[in-house]
């Protein structure tokens, strides 16, 4: 994994239009540029932000950039997580929409109604739906749709809980040749906590 700290190249302006407009910042975070900066350029990445480090936003934000056709594919692992972030996205004017097992079936028509008239730029899905038994004709779906780049989120599911917890991830593989990255950049940010202490003492 190539180690990058930086953007080479400037961001466009439209990233800090984008950041103002739907969530109301005036400027990125450490390594937000950069790998925002990676995704524009269409060269894969592996994002290690802490929880709170903002590392959403590095997908979030590229799918709102320019007008290329399609979607930004989200997979994340749980769907309190998934409704969670689309209600947010949502509320904040971002088209994003998701599918998922709690929803009903004429609200997931609405959504691949939506797709196909291309009215979101967000798609959140599980591993399972992408992978599982009616994967094919969802990526049937997507084909016809476009993918303007998927964003596999949470992935240390698969190392943190063991392989055998979500296998849908590890057969994320094969739904393209892009995701067997070759020579990702690599961001990396410090999970150091100065508002947290471990002290240890001995049992009197």
């Amino acid at each position: 994994m190539n180690a990058v700290s930086t953007a080479v190249d400037p961001l466009p302006p439209a990233v800090d239009d984008v950041l103002r407009r739907y969530w109301g910042f005036e400027a990125l975070r450490p390594l937000q540029g950069s790998a925002i900066h990676a995704v524009l350029e269409r060269r894969d990445s592996v994002v290690v932000l802490p929880t709170g480090g903002g590392k959403s936003l590095c997908f979030q934000v590229p799918a709102l950039i320019g007008d290329d056709p399609g979607v930004a594919l989200v997979v994340s692992p749980l769907i309190a997580l998934m409704k969670d972030q689309v209600d947010g996205l949502v509320a904040s004017g971002v088209p994003a929409a998701r599918l998922d097992s709690t929803m009903s079936s004429d609200a997931r028509q609405a959504t691949f109604n939506g797709l196909r008239d291309g009215r979101f730029k967000l798609l959140y899905v599980s591993p399972e739906r992408l992978m599982g038994d009616g994967g094919a004709g969802f990526q049937a779906t997507m084909a016809r749709t476009g993918v303007r780049y998927i964003a596999i989120d949470e992935a240390h599911c698969i190392s943190h809980w063991g392989h055998d917890f979500r296998p849908a991830y590890r057969q994320l593989h094969d739904l393209k040749g892009q995701l067997g990255m070759k020579k990702p950049d690599g961001f990396k940010g410090s999970f150091y906590r100065s508002n947290l202490v471990i002290t240890a003492h001995k049992k009197g």
